[in-house]
């Protein structure tokens, strides 16, 4: 099973010790990060720290899954990566 990739935490939304992972948008492939306990979406990481959000009806999204670490890396937010 792949390994969800934890980008920040606590969620900044909700608290949830859960955290916020990379996930995949269908429409572009682009990366979006996501809140499994409060449903919250940010498109980039500046959305995270200026408490931009989105929910997981958006029209810009559509759920592609978790992001694998390369896919993280490649879309350059290896340095965001929190390791457990």
């Amino acid at each position: 099973m792949q390994k969800s990739i934890l980008i920040a935490h606590p969620c900044p939304r909700c608290g949830s010790e859960g955290g916020v992972y990379a996930v995949k948008n269908k429409k572009d492939g682009a990366l979006w990060a996501y809140c499994d306990e409060c449903d919250t979406l940010w498109e980039t990481i500046d959305d995270i720290q200026n408490e931009v959000y989105f929910n997981n009806r958006s029209a810009e999204f559509e759920w592609g899954g978790y992001a694998t670490l390369e896919e993280v890396k490649e879309f350059g937010w290896g340095k965001y990566i929190i390791e457990d």
